[in-house]
C-alpha cells in the first residue's frame, strides 16, 4: 500500500465499517507507507485468533482504530515496523490473549494517547524494543521486564504491572541463528529453496514448521521451513535473492519446550528441557483445551 491516503494503509488487509473474524490465517510480506502493513482496522470490531503476521515492513503491523478488538493466539515474527501493534486514538479495550512477540523491531504494543488495553498470558521475546506504552500486563513473559515485584521497565503512560509476569529465557522450540556459506539453490518445479550452513548440526526435519528471517535487521523476508538435513535447510518460495553466501540468517519455532513432549511437524516429540512458560499462566484461565498431560494450568503464549 503505497498510494496517496488511504490507499497507503492496510497493505495486507483493509477492514472499515464491517465487524470481522479472522483464524487461522498466515500474512506474510506485506507493506504500508503508513500504517498497517498486514492489518489496518477502522471503525470496527474485529477478533483474530489462531493466526501468524512474519516478514512485514513499513510502519506498524496491525493498525486497530475504533472499537474494541481481541487477539488469541497469533504469532508476530520477525517484522520490520516501528510499532507492531499500533492502537489510535480512541481505540481502548484491546485484548491479547496467549500471543507471542518474538523476533520484531520497534516497539511491540502502543496504545495512542489517552486509555489502556491489555496482554495476558503472552510473550515478549528476543525483540528490539520491548518498552510499551498504555498497556496493562499480567501473567506474560517480557524480557527486560525484570518479572512482576522487580519491574524495571520505563513506566510509561498507562503501562502497568498487573502480576504474575517473568522475565526468563522462555526456550522456544527452536531459537538460532547462523550464517549461509553456499549460495542458495531453487527448485522452480517444487517451489522450494535450499539453504546451506556447512557449520550447523540440526537435528534432521527438527526446524519443520519453524520461520527463518532470511534479512535480520532489514525485514521482510521470511520463510517457513518444510525439510532440513544436518546442514541444509528446505524452505517454501524463491529465496535466492537474500539467503546468499555470507548472509546471517535466524530462526523461530515459538512452540515451547517440554519434557513431557510438545507438538511439531513431525508428531510429538519431548525435550531435554522444560520452558518456564509452561503452567505459569493466570490461573482463572481456561486450560482444559490443552491435552494431557496439561498440569491443570494453562501455558503463556
Amino acid at each position: 500500500a503505497n498510494g496517496s491516503p488511504p490507499d497507503n494503509d492496510g497493505g495486507g488487509i483493509y477492514v472499515s465499517a464491517a465487524d470481522v473474524i479472522l483464524r487461522h490465517c498466515v500474512l506474510t510480506h506485506s507493506h504500508a507507507d503508513n500504517f498497517g502493513s498486514a492489518l489496518y482496522v477502522s471503525g470496527t470490531r474485529i477478533t483474530v485468533s489462531d493466526c501468524i503476521f512474519a516478514g512485514h515492513t513499513g510502519n506498524a503491523v496491525a493498525y486497530l482504530s475504533g472499537e474494541p478488538a481481541l487477539f488469541v493466539r497469533n504469532q508476530f515474527l520477525f517484522n520490520a515496523t516501528p510499532n507492531t501493534i499500533y492502537a489510535a486514538s480512541g481505540r481502548v479495550g484491546i485484548q491479547f490473549l496467549h500471543s507471542t512477540f518474538a523476533g520484531n523491531q520497534g516497539y511491540q504494543l502502543y496504545q495512542h494517547h489517552s486509555g489502556y488495553s491489555t496482554a495476558t498470558n503472552c510473550i515478549l521475546w528476543g525483540n528490539t524494543n520491548t518498552v510499551m506504552t498504555g498497556f496493562h500486563l499480567s501473567h506474560c513473559n517480557i524480557e527486560g521486564s525484570g518479572g512482576s515485584g522487580v519491574w524495571t521497565l520505563p513506566i510509561g503512560r498507562d503501562l502497568a504491572d498487573e502480576g504474575g509476569n517473568i522475565d526468563t529465557n522462555p526456550l522456544f522450540g527452536v531459537s538460532l541463528s547462523g550464517t549461509w556459506t553456499q549460495d542458495p539453490a531453487y527448485d522452480a518445479g517444487t517451489d522450494r529453496t535450499t539453504l546451506t550452513d556447512a557449520n550447523a548440526a540440526f537435528p534432521a526435519n527438527r526446524l519443520r514448521g519453524a520461520w527463518i528471517n532470511l534479512a535480520p535487521g532489514a525485514g521482510g523476508g521470511v520463510a517457513l521451513v518444510v525439510a532440513n538435513s544436518a546442514t541444509q535447510v528446505s524452505v517454501l518460495g524463491n529465496a535466492t535473492a537474500l539467503a546468499t553466501n555470507g548472509t546471517a540468517y535466524e530462526a523461530l519455532d515459538v512452540h515451547l519446550q517440554s519434557k513431557q513432549g510438545r507438538w511439531s511437524r513431525n508428531g510429538w516429540i519431548s525435550d531435554p528441557a522444560q520452558s518456564p512458560c509452561i503452567d505459569a499462566a493466570d490461573p482463572a484461565s481456561a486450560w482444559d483445551a490443552e491435552l494431557a498431560p496439561n498440569g491443570g494450568r494453562a501455558n503463556m503464549g
